[in-house]
């Protein structure tokens, strides 16, 4: 598996990587319907520029968080993915968002392992917080995955 440097917030150089993987990933047509219920329930996904530089929230719950995914490539680091998140209580950490670069979304196994990186990290998260028992993907119906290790994600996800 490529191995990924995870980051809570990007430097200034990524806006436009992060702004063509957020609007205008060609791929977003595989998650229409997923994004549109998301969208409705949450608010828009919007890129903030703050001191701790860029990251992605929602427009309804400012306290969503991200995760982005980056490659080392010959140019640097690349963004890979993101993955946007919440915990909507005590017991449930809920994915709002996940997305491919189109670089890396075209090649099936190089697109699962960054999907991958991404929920993993953030399932590994969950279970680390005291009280959350469940994980879910919003974009996969019917997903409420227990809050298990990070070794047991990729078959419990996928």
């Amino acid at each position: 598996m490529t191995p990924f440097v995870l980051r809570s917030s990007l430097d200034a150089s990524h806006r436009s990587a992060l702004e063509r993987l957020m609007y205008f990933n060609p791929r977003q047509h595989e998650a229409e319907i997923g994004i549109a219920g998301v969208v409705d329930a949450y608010g828009a996904p919007i890129i903030v520029d703050d001191a701790d530089g860029l990251h992605v929230t929602v427009g309804r719950r400012p306290d969503a968080q991200c995760l982005f995914a980056l490659a080392s490539t010959t140019a640097g680091l690349t963004l890979a993915g993101m993955i946007v998140f919440l915990r909507v209580s005590v017991e449930e950490m809920l994915v709002l968002h996940v997305a491919v670069a189109d670089g890396f979304g075209r090649n099936r196994r190089l697109s699962l392992a960054v999907v991958m990186a991404l929920v993993g990290s953030v399932r590994e998260a969950a279970h680390r917080l005291r009280g959350t028992k469940r994980f879910r993907m919003l974009y996969v119906p019917g997903s409420r995955i227990p809050a298990g290790d990070a070794r047991s994600a990729a078959g419990a996800a996928g």
